[in-house]
């Protein structure tokens, strides 16, 4: 508990430093036309308005599931459907990878990306 304190105090912090700085509207522009009639059906087909920002971290969580990690039971993508696992477990290994989950499946209601996205 204490260490959930801790990092909850951390986030809002952050978020207050943040908060400082200006921020750049035109990241955060609907339908980019700088990305193409191809990046912007893609990325409105993941579930994003077509900004810029979103095309960043779209782009960074297919690389991110690539390698696996929204296989892990507390990870959660903002966007998808994402690539297939591609990387990360050579057909030798992957007998070795423990297929029973380890952790109860997490609620929807605690899944939030959506909706931090729109803050």
């Amino acid at each position: 508990r204490t260490s959930l304190q801790r990092m909850e105090d951390s986030i809002i912090f952050s978020l207050v430093e943040r908060s400082q700085y200006r921020t750049n509207d035109a990241v955060y522009a609907p339908d980019c036309s700088q990305l193409g009639e191809f990046k912007l059906h893609q990325l409105k087909s993941a579930g994003s308005n077509g900004c810029l920002g979103d095309w960043f971290i779209y782009q960074t969580e297919c690389l991110h599931s690539q390698v696996r990690r929204y296989q892990h039971p507390t990870e959660f993508s903002f966007f998808g459907p994402l690539p297939e696992p591609s990387l990360g477990v050579t057909p030798a290994h992957e007998n070795d990878v423990c297929k029973e989950p380890i952790l109860a499946p997490v609620p929807k209601e605690a899944i939030v990306n959506r909706r931090l996205l729109e803050i």
